[in-house]
């Protein structure tokens, strides 16, 4: 809203009371009015600097301390003792839980290095959602006699609630013996907070 002063005078001109009083209104309603613009303006600001600052900070990103030996035919977690970001303190032995403030829309990503996978097997790379698997990732044996190694990575886009647990685990269908997995990474990062 512009300012409008109602009266106008020349510089011999007399003026009234009432006609001074009406512009010193006009000016009063529209410090006023721009008074409660302000309020509004730093309310709403606030709140908005709150959700900008909870929007990026539900982040955590989880490494391998050491070798998980993966049962053959069974989903095993992967053992990741090394927290190199918890923005939230949501993770704990192995597994993200966002918590009642951390509920959104996450990015996952998770990497591992497979060793000795043999005998026609393939280790699949899972993202767990409480009891839900995902698959992330395959790493299939390749060579007759021999043994392969790699890395399998993956990542997804998941709903989180307060409660919702996630970790990664490794299985390996057709595969005769364990084998083992290492320098696994499993990260997160809220893109959406709900």
């Amino acid at each position: 809203m512009a300012l409008s002063i109602p009266n106008r005078f020349a510089a011999t001109e007399y003026t009234s009371a009432a006609k001074m009083n009406a512009n010193f209104d006009a000016i009063a309603t529209e410090v006023n009015s721009a008074e409660d613009d302000i309020t509004t303006n730093t309310a709403a600001i606030a709140a908005l600097t709150t959700t900008v600052a909870k929007h990026g900070s539900y982040a955590f990103t989880a490494q391998s301390a050491a070798a998980t030996t993966i049962t053959a035919g069974a989903a095993t977690t992967i053992a990741l003792a090394t927290e190199v970001l918890d923005a939230d303190s949501a993770f704990a032995s192995n597994v993200f839980t966002p918590g009642a403030s951390g509920v959104g829309t996450f990015l996952f990503t998770a990497t591992v290095y497979i060793n000795a996978i043999a005998d026609t097997g393939v280790a699949n790379l899972l993202l767990y959602k409480n009891t839900t698997p995902y698959t992330l990732g395959k790493l299939k044996y390749q060579d007759s006699g021999t043994y392969d190694t790699g890395s399998i990575s993956g990542s997804i886009i998941l709903t989180a609630g307060a409660t919702d647990t996630f970790e990664i685990k490794v299985s390996g269908t057709n595969v005769a013996g364990n084998f083992t997995v290492d320098n696994a990474t499993f990260s997160g990062v809220r893109l959406l907070p709900s």
